[in-house]
């Protein structure tokens, strides 16, 4: 049964009147201010480690997932850009090629009309 803070007070006062404020003092800390059932024990804090430590576990293979996922979205992205890349350069070597092939013409006319 857990004291309430009068009775907890009241003891405390009988205590110092009965052995001193020194003892009395150090007797009090050890009742708990709560009830024997509510101090949480070893055992229970081994308990809720366990539980905490097996959700932990489970969040890191969910991240873990969704990294492999992620870096699966990267590898095809980077693939597609390596493609879009590849064709631009062609697009562009082609385009270079054909004006300075016009160039030229233009050129090889101007200088055989002129």
């Amino acid at each position: 049964m857990a004291l309430t803070d009068a009775e907890r007070l009241r003891l405390h006062r009988r205590l110092e009147e009965a052995l001193g404020p020194d003892e009395a003092a150090l007797l009090m800390t050890a009742v708990p201010p709560v009830g024997w059932s509510d101090l949480v024990t070893n055992d229970v804090l081994r308990s809720e480690l366990v539980l905490v430590r097996a959700e932990l576990r489970g969040d890191m293979a969910e991240l873990r997932g969704e990294f492999a996922e992620l870096r699966g979205e990267f590898a095809e992205l980077r693939g597609h850009l390596d493609l879009q890349l590849a064709h631009q350069t062609r697009l562009y070597i082609a385009a270079t090629v054909t004006l300075v092939l016009a160039a030229m013409a233009v050129s090889f006319a101007a200088a055989v009309i002129g």
